[in-house]
């Protein structure tokens, strides 16, 4: 039987495991651990950790055909270090070809998600306030996701190794996330307001091949050479100074003064607002100039959007530049199909470490199945009111079961992913339901 690409790409994601548990020297903490046969060996134990859906891991353990206890499961889990997840998802990105570009750039969103975790008090992660003595765990995963292929590209969680700074802070992430590679491609990175500082924009202004859109404010918190902008339809290049000493040249020159409370044996006010400061520059150490195009236009809503960016003018419009910040949006939906339809909310551990693994997995098949679903075309029908998508929570159930199951075949899974259908309502708005989500208790979960 020929293979179709669901096929393919089911041998591709089981060649990043082979790969995997080749260098699992590098993953394990005793080698000896994994090099004999098993009751779960290393493959059985990443292949399952992909599958995972919401239920009890008593049940989760019976429907894979695993024969063993949930505390000797757990104890298996501890022995494999999360690295292993990490490097499993970056290599089965390496393997995948995801081709879509804009104007030959790739186009990523960078966002940050919290996701509640069982309530763990030695857990790094765990918070306590006045109306809660107790405490409450999450965890907070930093994600860059390709805005056009509709992957995952990264994550980032824990502590910055520069910085020490916990992963809660956005900022400090989105540091750790772009020098973590190379940009061997021209690549646009789309920003949500929580980002703004002259911090950010020095680090992404950096790196060869790297390009930005980052939407800021507009009211009295902006940043200076925005605030002072009028409020109208703009397209202008901005240039200012920053200094991290308060000098008299600085004063005439109105360098823009940034207190980073770097001092030694100084001490600062309570009042004093210590500002962020952390890149390093061999040209300009204290006095650093930076320069930047900024975009304002008017939302249908009659409001004014400001964006500042380093694409250039004659390649990217004001238009494009609206048109390219409204598709961030797309990491919003795709956050939500993670967590309520490949089952990131319904995580199996209370230990960071192993939360971190079930992360990374999940964020590896969902890759796996919107590869899949991408190329599935869904023919649409002239007397139909709505045109009609896949419905992906159907669709990643589906996707599980075939990449479980080697009898199942790819042009079996493309048939059934076909019958499952969602239409598409346009200009539909419903208003959000912001409810704080807590997470549910390992026993008392509903069948999945």
């Amino acid at each position: 039987m020929a293979t179709n690409h669901a096929d393919e790409l089911r041998c591709k994601l089981n060649q990043a495991i082979d790969r995997a548990v080749l260098l699992r020297g590098s993953y394990i903490d005793d080698i000896r651990h994994f090099s004999r046969d098993r009751k779960l060996p290393l493959d059985a134990l990443i292949r399952f950790l992909l599958t995972m859906t919401g239920g009890t891991l008593t049940r989760e353990l019976y429907d894979a055909g695993i024969e063993m206890a949930a505390s000797s499961f757990v104890d298996r889990r501890k022995r494999v270090d999360n690295s292993c997840f990490w490097n499993l998802m970056k290599h089965f990105n390496d393997l995948c070809d995801d081709p879509a570009t804009l104007k030959g750039y790739r186009l990523w969103a960078i966002d940050g998600s919290t996701i509640p975790c069982p309530r763990n008090p030695d857990s790094s992660n765990h918070f306590k306030s006045e109306t809660n003595p107790k405490g409450w765990n999450n965890t907070h995963a930093n994600l860059v996701f390709d805005i056009l292929n509709q992957t995952f590209v990264d994550c980032y969680m824990g502590k910055d190794e520069i910085s020490s700074r916990i992963a809660h802070d956005e900022q400090g992430a989105l540091r750790a996330l772009i020098y973590r590679r190379k940009y061997r491609e021209p690549t646009i990175v789309v920003l949500d307001r929580g980002y703004e500082s002259y911090n950010t924009i020095a680090h992404l202004q950096n790196n060869p091949n790297l390009y930005f859109v980052l939407r800021v404010k507009q009211d009295k918190a902006a940043l200076r050479p925005v605030r002072e902008l009028p409020m109208e339809d703009l397209d202008r290049d901005l240039e200012w100074t920053i200094t991290t000493r308060q000098t008299n040249e600085a004063k005439e020159k109105r360098w823009i003064f940034l207190q980073t409370g770097s001092k030694k044996g100084k001490t600062n006010s309570p009042g004093t607002r210590i500002t962020r400061w952390d890149f390093k520059s061999l040209v300009f150490p204290d006095v650093y100039p930076m320069t930047c195009r900024a975009v304002r236009f008017m939302l249908d809503s009659g409001q004014y959007e400001t964006l500042l960016t380093n694409l250039p003018r004659n390649e990217f419009s004001i238009s494009d530049l609206a048109e390219i910040y409204h598709m961030r949006w797309k990491i919003e939906t795709n956050i939500r199909f993670l967590k309520y339809c490949v089952g990131l909310l319904n995580l199996h551990s209370r230990t960071d470490e192993l939360i971190m693994q079930e992360i990374y997995a999940h964020l590896t098949m969902y890759n796996f199945c919107t590869r899949i679903c991408r190329e599935i075309e869904i023919p649409q029908k002239l007397e139909n009111k709505y045109q009609y998508k896949i419905d992906m929570s159907m669709a990643i159930y589906l996707c599980k079961k075939f990449f479980r199951d080697s009898d199942f075949s790819g042009e079996k899974l493309v048939r059934d992913i076909k019958r499952y259908l969602q239409p598409v309502r346009p200009s539909r708005a419903d208003e959000r339901n912001l409810k704080v989500k807590t997470f549910p208790g390992f026993p008392y979960r509903i069948p999945s």
